[in-house]
């Protein structure tokens, strides 16, 4: 009985286009239909605080998947397709893959031709720190939009990693500032160098300039050479 519920629902059921047998979707299948009827199975899946972004059917490995953008994932779920009389089939949902935002560290979306592909189809590559992953489609006004989705969210990821790093750094500065061993205009003028910097930078200046303030206190250096490093140093990149 479990077995007959999907086919049930699917011939006779009014207004009904999905029903969840044994974790698995069955739906009609068809464009943005499959993305409307996947979308609940798919939403399952999310971890709390997880919202939709976009979404889109594309290929993945040979394999047809609905591509969906959360903000914080890049999620894609396979299904293969079972038939029925009178040419009619739906799509059940065999696995599902998600690619966290904060492992990606590139991305390119490109539209080409792909041989064994009629038409021009968009390409939407993305590395991550343990390997690489493509999802293609044909380029249309769908999967256009889903790729420049993707590219702004991952903009959006960097942005925000950068400004995290950059703050680290210049949190480890200022306590130079609050010590007296660097001045305020010479913390602001850190603070520039420090922009796109990762975190470690910030330490490796707190450790040569503490280096710095023992070479003239012991009488190495004169305060204006003192000042002259010091300057130089926070000047660097």
């Amino acid at each position: 009985m479990p077995f007959l519920l999907p086919i049930i629902l699917f011939i006779f059921g009014k207004g009904i286009t999905s029903a969840i047998s044994d974790r698995k979707l069955v739906g009609r299948t068809g464009g943005r239909k499959t993305v409307q009827d996947f979308m609940a199975v798919a939403q399952e899946s999310f971890v709390p605080g997880e919202t939709l972004i976009e979404s889109c059917n594309m290929q993945h490995e040979g394999s047809a998947v609905l591509a969906i953008l959360t903000n914080r994932n890049i999620r894609s779920f396979q299904f293969h397709k079972v038939g029925f009389p009178q040419k009619r089939y739906v799509a059940v949902i065999s696995g599902s893959t998600a690619i966290p935002m904060h492992e990606i560290r590139s991305m390119s979306v490109i539209q080409k031709k792909i041989k064994g592909y009629p038409s021009k189809m968009l390409d939407l590559n993305i590395v991550t720190i343990v390997g690489a992953h493509s999802l293609i489609s044909k380029a249309n006004s769908d999967s256009i939009e889903f790729g420049r989705a993707c590219e702004r969210a991952f903009q959006d990821k960097v942005h925000l990693e950068q400004t995290k790093l950059v703050g680290d750094a210049i949190g480890q500065i200022s306590s130079l500032l609050d010590e007296g061993l660097i001045t305020k205009d010479e913390f602001e003028h850190a603070k520039q160098g420090l922009v796109g910097q990762p975190a470690s930078r910030g330490t490796e200046i707190v450790g040569l300039l503490r280096q710095l303030q023992s070479l003239e206190q012991s009488g190495v250096l004169t305060a204006s050479e003192f000042r002259m490093k010091k300057w130089d140093l926070l000047s660097q990149k």
